[in-house]
């Protein structure tokens, strides 16, 4: 019997052979450099980038080959010979080139700045093989998918059991008989030979071509499909709830959402789409409500996401992660409304839309690399005009910047060399980096001078100023309340019939329901930022000139509202605690 089904193992390994020679040599030929590179110091064969190189490349090769040959092969799994095997390997060369140089060599290393880009397309060649498998096909592409996941899980399960043992072994074997060798690098050479070539041959054993309609549809046994029906669901609809709530709050109370709500909702969403994907394959009474009900629950709490994620790109600007944050969104909400009106059609157009989201986010002018250092770049610049460091494309040295702008200035520099380049700022030089000698070189200042302040308390206090009252019939004091910039969050301390509200800048006071004023908390911001620079952290005065204040008429009533004390510590929360008061007409 066990020689029965080592047979049948070995007949099946030869199959996958004759199937798909030219992605099993190059997954070969992958695994050898892999090895060269692990090893690459000892015999010093190739350099360890142009190894990482081939490496990638050839994968880039293996994929768009399966993704040539699926979509071209007809029903019944043939044999690739002759002018079909050479038109597959032409079309799969160019591909795996064009992949090459669009991502290896735009950066000359493996170790690239745009990572994105190099996962991206990675993954968009990956779900490729996923849609090219059933291009063709019109019905129960969801059971098609997860019968290649499951292939997937069963190969992972047997190559992390035969990598355990052979750890095992090898450990013992060098503790007890005191052999000199480099453990490590032996351990990641296996894992190089399980993981790719043996990992991959037995993936393609059982990659479908094209499943037939009569051994396509999955029968789940009754423990997983209890798992689907009466856990997982209900779990998904109570956390979807709970999000709903903490939404209806926000709402009520005209808060802030919490930075937080995007990344819950943004997981939450894309763990929603991979389970009513799933759920597509089971039959069950109840996963045809939550089938119903779940795409709703997402389409609006995509709404709080999209306006949460909005709040940070416009005041922090457009990143990687944010981009890929809205990407995500989009996709979340794609698949939702595919969900809720084209239930009974093949879900193939949830993994394309991945795909084709995947692909325009990896490269191109709207890819997440692109898109986000043209926008770093233009706020960086604009901070550098506003601070006079950059006149007519030229960097002119300034020594008296608040130290709050300059952190500001280094976060960004920061960022915009880390993640793209120094070489796309010409007035910085090729050679820039944001060391505290450079900085001070080429901007005047260290660049530390936030941190060097880190936990001083700093104040301004204006309350003994005689106020001129004429043409006002109330006055209100006792306004007191704290303000985060890092989360938009204001916190009342003072008069608990003080309500406040806050778009954009504008920050709304409302005393009984009813609007008494408002100002504009970034023009305060600044305005006692410049009286710290220029007077020192500790401000008590009765200037008018230092006067901070805001007026005019809101709902045809005349405010005037007067900043009377405010207080922070510098640390990277940047929590200031606000004195006001307000006069306002009836």
């Amino acid at each position: 019997m066990r020689l029965d089904i080592f047979k049948s193992k070995l007949k099946n390994l030869k199959k996958t052979i004759k199937l798909y020679p030219m992605v099993l040599l190059a997954i070969f030929i992958a695994t050898i450099f892999a090895i060269m590179g692990i090893w690459y110091i000892e015999i010093g064969a190739l350099n360890s980038t142009l190894t990482a190189d081939l490496l990638i490349s050839l994968l880039y090769f293996a994929m768009s080959y399966m993704i040539v040959k699926l979509i071209i092969t007809d029903k019944n799994i043939e044999i690739t010979k002759g002018k079909k095997a050479l038109v597959y390997t032409i079309v799969s060369v160019i591909m795996g080139l064009v992949c090459y140089f669009l991502i290896i060599k735009v950066d000359k290393s493996f170790v690239l700045r745009n990572q994105i880009t190099q996962i991206g397309l990675f993954v968009t060649l990956f779900v490729g093989m996923f849609v090219a498998g059933h291009f063709n096909v019109r019905v129960d592409y969801a059971d098609y998918a997860v019968k290649i996941v499951l292939s997937i899980i069963e190969s992972l399960i047997y190559c992390v059991t035969i990598f355990i043992g052979i750890v095992a072994i090898l450990f013992t074997t060098k503790e007890l008989f005191k052999l000199q060798f480099n453990l490590s690098n032996v351990i990641v050479s296996c894992a190089a030979v399980i993981f790719l070539l043996l990992n991959a041959s037995i993936i393609l054993s059982k990659f479908p071509l094209k499943y037939s309609d009569e051994n396509l549809k999955i029968k789940w046994l009754l423990p997983f499909k209890f798992l689907f029906t009466r856990i997982i669901a209900p779990i998904f609809l109570i956390y979807g709830f709970i999000l709903l709530l903490y939404i209806i709050k926000v709402v009520v109370l005209k808060t802030i959402p919490n930075n937080i709500i995007t990344n819950l909702i943004l997981w939450y969403g894309l763990l929603s789409v991979v389970v009513l994907f799933i759920l597509k394959t089971v039959e069950d009474k109840f996963i045809n409500v939550y089938n119903k009900i779940q795409p709703i629950i997402l389409l609006i709490l995509s709404v709080m996401m999209f306006y949460s994620i909005g709040i940070r790109i416009s005041y922090y600007g457009v990143t990687e992660e944010r981009y890929l944050v809205v990407v995500g969104g989009i996709f979340i909400v794609i698949s939702m409304i595919y969900y809720l009106f084209f239930n009974k059609k093949t879900y193939i157009t949830i993994p394309t839309t991945f795909l084709i989201l995947a692909l325009i986010s990896s490269v191109g002018p709207l890819s997440a690399y692109n898109i986000s250092r043209i926008d770093q770049k233009a706020k960086l610049e604009k901070m550098l005009v506003e601070e006079n460091l950059l006149v007519d494309g030229k960097i002119k040295p300034q020594s008296n910047v608040n130290p709050a702008k300059i952190k500001e200035i280094k976060d960004k520099l920061d960022y915009f060399v880390v993640k793209h380049s120094a070489k796309e700022l010409p007035y910085l030089g090729d050679k820039f980096t944001t060391s505290q000698e450079d900085m001070n070189r080429v901007f005047g200042f260290r660049g530390n001078e936030f941190e060097s302040l880190y936990g001083q308390i700093r104040s301004f206090v204006n309350d003994r100023l005689e106020i001129n009252t004429t043409n006002y019939d109330r006055l209100l004091e006792n306004i007191q309340f704290q303000y985060d910039s890092n989360t938009q969050n204001i916190e009342n301390l003072g008069n608990q019939n003080v309500t406040f509200s806050k778009k954009s800048n504008i920050v709304v006071i409302k005393y009984k329901n009813e609007t008494i004023g408002k100002f504009n908390i970034e023009i305060f911001n600044n305005r006692l930022e410049e009286l710290w620079n220029l007077q020192g952290p500790d401000i008590n005065t009765e200037d008018p000139d230092n006067l901070i204040k805001d007026e005019g008429v809101i709902n045809n009533r005349k405010y005037k509202t007067i900043l009377e004390r405010a207080e922070c510590i510098y640390d990277n929360g940047q929590k200031m605690t606000y004195y006001i008061k307000c006069l306002y007409t009836k």
